[in-house]
């Protein structure tokens, strides 16, 4: 099993740096299977036929169905959990990788009794200080251009 600091889900929150955690299973892990699917790839630009200029729903229902059952498909593991975590703005990459680790260990104890409603942070104080606020914007800005697999892997050399 593994992490990936997911950069959609970081941003600053409340004087608090929000880190998104995804976290995976490798073959032989518990309900590996479950989460490594089977899915349609869809092209640029969608279903080509015409739809609903309100809701874009197709207008032709089955030739949508049709389309979509002939496109390429391809294996994608997904998340078994997505966790986020709040840090200060003073937080390392050491610290992030840190907490990576530990949420995937509690997810993963969690999900083997499948329990992950008892994922659970620390609890933290929210601020609405306006230079805390900045620092976290600042250091979220920093976190989503990190590329934590590489200093993953530079860790575990």
């Amino acid at each position: 099993m593994y992490f990936k600091v997911n950069h959609s889900g970081c941003a600053e929150r409340k004087g608090l740096c929000q880190v998104r955690y995804d976290l995976f299973l490798d073959p032989g892990d518990h309900n590996y299977s479950e989460h490594y699917v089977e899915v349609p790839v869809i092209p640029e630009g969608g279903y080509p036929g015409e739809v609903d200029k309100i809701d874009g729903s197709p207008i032709d229902q089955k030739d949508h169905d049709e389309w979509f059952s002939g496109l390429r498909k391809e294996w994608q593991n997904n998340p078994f959990c997505c966790h986020f975590v709040y840090h200060g703005p003073e937080v390392s990459d050491e610290e992030i990788l840190k907490a990576g680790e530990d949420v995937l260990k509690m997810g993963y104890e969690n999900h083997v009794k499948d329990s992950l409603y008892l994922n659970k942070n620390e609890p933290v104080a929210f601020s609405a200080d306006s230079t805390k606020i900045q620092s976290c914007k600042d250091r979220v800005a920093t976190i989503k251009t990190t590329d934590f697999e590489a200093l993953k892997e530079a860790k575990v050399k």
